[in-house]
């Protein structure tokens, strides 16, 4: 895995664990490991791992369609292009996009949000984990959680107690 790889699927844990309470279940897409970000049954993000890049399948209904046709001209070429290629089903607008890079990542965040609204309040920084240096626990995860994209499941709730103790912008900061 090269290095912006590796930085694309750390971003990705920090930012999908920092701002949602959500399930992730290990699955397959055919024959393509993959990682699902659920709420109950719904989910609301796949990844499909692959060596040299994930792929991002997203899904949109019609009222997160039109949100996300008000907001198109922000998104970069190549997704304005693919969500006009796209045909709408009864379940919605599927949508599969390769992320190799942080650039990428950062659109696919904000389909993300539009997709569903962040749901994990703030940690109090009376409750903040400090490393030995005296700032904030750096990225290293606790109780084993890794930070970064693999083939594994883990229950929301354990992602809470296991979370990464410093998420940008999880205190105020």
């Amino acid at each position: 895995m090269n290095d912006e790889l590796q930085k694309v699927s750390e971003e990705t844990m920090r930012f999908m664990r920092g701002k949602y309470v959500l399930d992730e279940v290990a699955g397959k897409y055919y024959d393509i490991d993959c990682l699902k970000f659920r709420q109950g049954k719904k989910t609301i993000l796949s990844i499909n791992i692959h060596e040299d890049h994930y792929d991002f399948q997203i899904i949109y209904g019609k009222a997160e369609r039109e949100k996300f046709e008000a907001r198109l001209a922000e998104f970069p070429a190549t997704i304005q292009e693919l969500y006009k290629q796209s045909k709408a089903l009864h379940d919605g607008l599927w949508m599969l996009i390769r992320v190799d890079n942080l650039e990428m990542l950062e659109a696919l965040k904000q389909m993300i949000m539009i997709k569903k609204r962040p749901n994990r309040k703030p940690f109090p920084k009376e409750q903040a984990v400090y490393a030995d240096c005296g700032e904030f626990a750096c990225c290293q995860p606790q109780a084993g959680l890794k930070g970064k994209i693999e083939h594994k499941s883990i229950l929301a709730a354990d992602v809470t107690w296991a979370i990464l103790p410093y998420v940008d912008g999880q205190y105020g900061n």
